[in-house]
């Protein structure tokens, strides 16, 4: 993936021909290698084949894991593979029902939340990790393709990420991810 500031990152609104399984785990995904047209970034049509799958069974007690609850397969992938390269391990939810049910089992360093979400949208998805004595602790960016950083900000999130984005605020995202994460090792210390 190029790296420049200027290179946007669209979510899909659909896919041709995928349509969710209805299964906890993803099916289907996108094949390494993205290309890009118009400085746009995406999966070419004969990527669409690959097994997709996350970490959620190779997960360690000691692992950084960052929850992706994000329902465009492509946008998905992007944001797996850039925690990957920041040694986060990765589990991914479709919907914000299944998002809800991950953040509780697994207790993730930090969650990649999407708002308009099936099933259950993003902003019930942080009330609900907000209302949970569990979880609120679990810093939380938002994403979405209308700018709600104020509200985001207001319910604690820890930013908020407009769609389309560039490279530049996918990595500020992480960034702070990273320092909450370090921080709140310090606390604890």
């Amino acid at each position: 993936l190029p790296t420049t500031a200027a290179t946007k990152i669209s979510p899909a609104s659909s896919l041709a021909g995928l349509e969710p399984s209805g299964r906890d785990v993803p099916t289907q995904t996108i094949a390494p290698g993205l290309e890009t047209s118009g400085g746009e970034v995406g999966p070419s049509q004969n990527e669409v084949t690959a097994e997709f799958a996350d970490d959620r069974n190779n997960l360690q007690p000691d692992d950084l894991c960052i929850l992706i609850i994000e329902d465009d397969r492509n946008f998905l992938r992007i944001l797996m593979e850039l925690a990957h390269e920041r040694n986060f391990k990765c589990v991914v939810a479709e919907d914000g029902k299944m998002g809800l049910q991950l953040a509780a089992e697994l207790k993730p360093t930090a969650i990649l939340l999407d708002i308009n979400l099936p099933k259950v949208d993003g902003w019930t998805v942080m009330e609900t990790l907000k209302d949970n004595s569990n979880m609120r602790h679990i810093p939380v960016h938002f994403m979405s393709a209308s700018d709600y950083s104020k509200d985001a900000k207001k319910m604690g999130a820890i930013g908020h990420l407009l769609k389309p984005v560039n490279m530049e605020d996918i990595t500020t995202a992480f960034k702070k991810i990273e320092q909450f994460t370090i921080q709140r090792v310090k606390n604890l210390l």
